[in-house]
């Protein structure tokens, strides 16, 4: 979304289907990422980040579309020249059962990761 304003942000929302996705725009200790499926909580989540609720990291909001499925992380090394790719890690962020609430700066990672196994 792009857009100025708090009204901007209300407009983009109702093009979204539920749940929606709020985050900082800056670095917020893993903690900038609110994922909602009322669109009232929504509104006053994107109010809240921009009234200071992570400080300078909140200067702007991201609203994205949420996206289902398993979030996979690759990490790379590289001198600019040549490359070492590192192993993959699956993160799990949402805390509670059923990832039924809310981000955490991430509770840790398992690798290698099942799912990549099982489909080569």
């Amino acid at each position: 979304m792009t857009g100025t304003s708090l009204n901007d942000a209300e407009a983009f929302l109702k093009t979204l289907e539920p749940p929606y996705v709020i985050k900082a725009d800056g670095l917020a200790a893993g903690k900038g990422v609110i994922i909602l499926d009322n669109i009232n909580d929504a509104k006053a989540e994107v109010n809240a980040i921009i009234s200071g609720k992570f400080g300078a990291a909140g200067q702007k909001v991201v609203i994205e579309q949420f996206l289902k499925g398993t979030e996979l992380s690759v990490f790379i090394i590289t001198d600019g020249k040549s490359y070492k790719l590192l192993p993959e890690a699956k993160d799990y962020k949402r805390v509670g059962e059923g990832d039924s609430g809310l981000n955490t700066g991430g509770m840790g990672a398992i690798s290698p990761v099942r799912l990549l196994m099982n489909n080569s």
